[in-house]
């Protein structure tokens, strides 16, 4: 074959190659993909597959009756309390429900009741005309709208809050902003939204909605002046959809998603680079399968960032450079294929079991690596990547105390004496 025929062959695969990388381009902008400047035509593919994938929840049938009810409320025994409000939605067979009257608000249920004193209440249900609920035929719904003073609902110190009726699985704001939300402690909360500039806007994430084993997503929560967001949302298991999270204001993360098992994914990380913590934020998470780009720049501690995310394939680059501890970051990444680059030159503790169970492994860097570290269970590394990502990024300690690089037998087996020697010279043993 000619120099010309290789020539115009290879032209054509790159004339196809580039109307390939044409046509994710376009299906991406279609789709409202976010493209950065750095993507490549399989990072693209990637959130192209995330954005198809991902089904916007929608308020379920029950809940969009009850909005509409608030929609056309205008409380008519109290006219001047209609334009601040919530309802909630109760789903049952409870004859009882307790709730707050709001100070200088009220109270109105669906069974014709209305209240007005500041006071705890202990409501009967009357049932004589109960609606019953579309998406349970053998449940009962009934709602509460609960009226406050200003816009601002209940002034508790610095805290605008509002409450909920235990035994509510929805709950909607109308006109009000408020930084607190009381939803009750029997765990039923599906879902909440806002209306007419309604908002939620709390100043501490901390526990917020743990342990909400009904919940099931979160709408966009203004988290931006949020000083903690320590275990917001861990053990919600039915968890599938949350917003943009700003964590502009907070040092730590640690725990806020653990334990989302269908959380498939990570929602968007905004202002993280004051972060130090990110301990445990998506361990747990079997179904995660797609996490976006954020600044771990000031990150100190990873221990089980990522451990147990058995569905997770690939991860954005984690700044690791000021880590002092990975312990575990990625644990039980049963199906990960490529870890970007880590630097490891600051870590104090040794990076126990951090790659521990990764069986998918096939690409990964590693930087300044001067602890021991293990890869036993990543069998699909190439003779390449652990030369070149790898031993040659050993930190020399020679004179000083050895380290050792473990590796899968199979890997092992790759390596050259010569490769070998890279790292006994540098004072470190291969295993």
């Amino acid at each position: 074959m000619s120099i010309k025929t290789e020539i115009e062959k290879a032209n054509g695969y790159a004339n196809i190659v580039g109307q390939i990388n044409t046509k994710i381009q376009d299906i991406a902008t279609e789709l409202d993909v976010n493209i950065e400047t750095d993507d490549t035509p399989l990072s693209l593919l990637d959130k192209i597959e995330t954005e198809a994938t991902s089904e916007e929840y929608k308020p379920d049938a029950d809940m969009v009756w009850a909005r509409k009810i608030l929609e056309a409320d205008t409380n008519s025994q109290n006219p001047a309390l209609g334009a601040y409000k919530l309802i909630c939605l109760l789903r049952g067979e409870s004859s009882t429900t307790t709730f707050m009257v709001p100070l200088s608000g009220a109270v109105k249920t669906s069974d014709g009741a209305y209240y007005s004193t500041h006071s705890t209440i202990t409501h009967t249900w009357d049932d004589t005309n109960v609606k019953t609920s579309a998406v349970y035929p053998n449940m009962k719904l009934r709602w509460i709208i609960f009226y406050y003073p200003s816009q601002y609902a209940n002034v508790n110190g610095d805290r605008h809050q509002a409450t909920c009726a235990s035994g509510a699985v929805y709950c909607c704001l109308d006109n009000l902003n408020v930084n607190a939300i009381a939803f009750g402690s029997d765990y039923l909360m599906e879902y909440f939204e806002y209306i007419n500039g309604a908002s939620f806007s709390p100043t501490n994430c901390q526990m917020l909605f743990s342990a909400s084993y009904s919940l099931k997503a979160l709408p966009y929560i203004d988290t931006s002046s949020a000083i903690s967001f320590l275990n917001m949302c861990s053990n919600c298991p039915q968890l599938s959809q949350v917003g943009t999270i700003d964590m502009a204001n907070a040092d730590s993360c640690d725990d806020s998603f653990q334990n989302c098992a269908n959380l498939e994914k990570a929602p968007t990380l905004i202002n993280t680079s004051a972060i130090e913590n990110f301990n445990n934020m998506f361990s747990g998470c079997r179904a995660l399968k797609y996490v976006g780009d954020f600044d771990t720049s000031g990150g100190k501690t990873f221990q089980r960032t990522f451990s147990g995310c058995y569905a997770l394939q690939r991860v954005p680059e984690i700044d690791t450079s000021n880590a002092t501890d990975i312990r575990y970051i990625f644990q039980d990444c049963y199906s990960l294929v490529t870890i970007p680059t880590m630097d490891m030159g600051s870590l104090t503790e040794e990076p126990t079991s951090a790659f521990a169970n990764c069986r998918s492994l096939e690409n990964i860097k590693l930087l300044n690596v001067a602890k021991s570290v293990s890869l036993a269970q990543s069998s699909l590394l190439s003779r390449e990547t652990v030369v070149n990502n790898i031993i040659n990024n050993l930190v020399d300690l020679t004179g000083q105390e050895s380290q050792t690089l473990t590796l899968s037998t199979a890997v092992k087996q790759k390596l050259t004496d010569a490769d070998i020697a890279i790292a006994t010279q540098k004072n470190w043993v291969i295993a």
